[in-house]
C-alpha cells in the first residue's frame, strides 16, 4: 500500500491492494475521525485541501480490519 504525497497539501492518492469494500479513515492528532470515505478504486485520489495543517493518522480497513496505517502530514 503507497499513500503519497506526504507530506501533502491537496491530495493524496492511495494505491495497492484496494478492495470494493474499503475504508479509509483520517484522524487528527485528538484522535477525532475527520474524513471518512469507502474507496475502491487501486489509485484512489482523496481530497484533504479542507483539513487544517498536522499531523494525522490515516487507516484503511477491510471489513472492519485494519489493513494499513500510516501517518500523514499536511
Amino acid at each position: 500500500m503507497q499513500i503519497y504525497p506526504n507530506p501533502a497539501n491537496e491530495y493524496i492518492i492511495i494505491s495497492g491492494d484496494i478492495k470494493s469494500n474499503d475504508i479509509i479513515k483520517i484522524y487528527s492528532a485528538d484522535g477525532r475521525v475527520v474524513l471518512h470515505k469507502k474507496i475502491n478504486t487501486t489509485n484512489t485520489k482523496v481530497d484533504i485541501s479542507m483539513l487544517p495543517p498536522g499531523v494525522y493518522v490515516i487507516q484503511i480497513s477491510e471489513d472492519g480490519w485494519v489493513k494499513y496505517s500510516e501517518k500523514l502530514f499536511k
